[in-house]
């Protein structure tokens, strides 16, 4: 075990840092993974950017005396120990208050601007529920002022939900994401199916990856981006192999892949089978199994 003794003389950041450095490792002796760390470390930067702010001044709510500091300390603390943004919103959504205005100016030739207004709310020491204005509900929270997005992001849910909206950061798709389900259904359209309808995993001798991606590109010239290297790691993603054997009905061969070198493969065996149902295995020849056609 590493001892590190503090001395006058020590640098005292390399000291913390090396403390820091043990306090990780031994996390990750415990499990923690290289991802879990990341989003601790950044749920411990979204903290200390959003400690407690200055209140509100001369308001007419009367919120700094309604609500004390140890309070206010308190809701901070209780807010950014909530691990995802998605459980923040919901602590937003359900102290907020979203209500119809009941009176307006009396401006009959201007179209309406705003028709919601929102309530904020924090519990005193008591638990009782309180009314703040939004410069304390912001600046408690450890926001700006002036920044009210989390605000406005949550209350984009429509009403009548139980729940906020979730954020889409990070979710949606990219403009120049390659569907690769057409990729896989064209390339299913080559593999032969066994009597039971599933699909094999091994693509005839005779058709090679070159015709496929042509006539791939022929039928879908709307996905121009597609390349040919695209198209073959697609194969091997999906771990489709080549068989020696032909799958072409009239032209009986005969194959070497898919078997070990006393073990034929069943599943080109059956295939092979329901094409040729006069067909005659020659279990003696182990290297090559030849199926020749019968007369019916």
């Amino acid at each position: 075990m590493l001892m590190i003794y503090s001395t006058p003389d020590a640098d005292r950041a390399f000291v913390e840092y090396t403390i820091e450095l043990l306090h990780n490792y031994s996390r990750t002796k415990r499990g923690e993974s290289a991802a879990d760390r990341k989003k601790r470390a950044k749920l411990e930067k979204d903290r200390m950017s959003h400690t407690l702010q200055e209140p509100c001044n001369n308001c007419r709510k009367r919120c700094t005396e309604r609500i004390s500091e140890e309070q206010r300390e308190l809701i901070n603390e209780a807010f950014w120990s909530l691990p995802t943004e998605e459980e923040r919103r919901y602590f937003v959504f359900h102290s907020c208050e979203r209500i119809s205005i009941k009176r307006r100016r009396s401006r009959l030739m201007l179209p309406i601007r705003k028709e919601k207004t929102i309530k904020y709310f924090f519990c005193n020491e008591d638990g009782q529920k309180v009314e703040v204005c939004m410069v304390f509900y912001l600046t408690t929270l450890g926001y700006n002022r002036k920044n009210d997005s989390i605000i406005r992001n949550t209350f984009l849910t429509p009403e009548g939900n139980l729940k906020p909206k979730p954020s889409m950061r990070g979710k949606a798709s990219p403009a120049n994401k390659i569907p690769r389900d057409v990729i896989k259904a064209h390339i299913e359209r080559f593999l032969p199916r066994e009597e039971d309808g599933t699909l094999t995993k091994c693509l005839p001798p005779e058709m090679k990856i070159t015709a496929m991606f042509a006539h791939f590109k022929r039928i879908h010239p709307e996905h121009e981006k597609i390349s040919y290297e695209l198209y073959r790691r697609v194969i091997r993603e999906e771990k489709i192999s080549y068989s020696t054997a032909s799958h072409e009905i009239g032209e009986p061969e005969g194959f070497y892949g898919h078997q070990d070198q006393r073990k034929i493969c069943t599943v080109l065996t059956k295939v092979q089978l329901r094409w040729f149902p006069f067909a005659e295995y020659d279990p003696k020849k182990a290297s090559k199994v030849s199926y020749l056609k019968g007369e019916g």
